[in-house]
């Protein structure tokens, strides 16, 4: 698969899902391809828009969509310099966001959200006396 992806100058994933994560755009931009995808849920922490890809507005099967994401495809396979300019892009952000980056992030969000639910806890037990 990696082979693949790295002859790959686009990766093309028109989403309807909410996914939490989106691996796949992650291991995508550090082969180099410039991503295309819906404006959704992680994707949109996974892909920054016009600098490294695209992230199209709206519902996949709407014409509109459709019409956006051909035209942004079309143009990236026209523009050789435009995409180089993302597909370095690309790479340099996959390497920010490597698994290490990423485990601390999460790491700090765990503890975060445990150390709200804590305090909003004990202040609930000290509003009971």
């Amino acid at each position: 698969m990696l082979e693949i992806q790295k002859r790959s100058k686009l990766f093309l994933y028109p989403s309807t899902y909410d996914d939490s994560f989106c691996v796949t755009a992650l291991e995508a931009a550090a082969a180099g391809s410039v991503i295309i995808t819906s404006n959704r849920v992680a994707l949109k922490e996974r892909v920054v828009d016009g600098y490294m890809g695209y992230l199209i507005e709206g519902d996949p099967y709407s014409p509109e969509y459709q019409k956006d994401f051909i035209i942004k495809t079309v143009k990236l396979l026209n523009d050789y310099e435009l995409w180089n300019y993302m597909s370095k892009n690309s790479i340099e952000f996959a390497k920010k966001n490597d698994i290490n980056y990423l485990a601390k992030k999460w790491i700090q969000e765990f503890k975060s959200r445990l150390t709200n639910k804590y305090v909003v806890r004990s202040r609930e037990k000290e509003n009971r006396v």
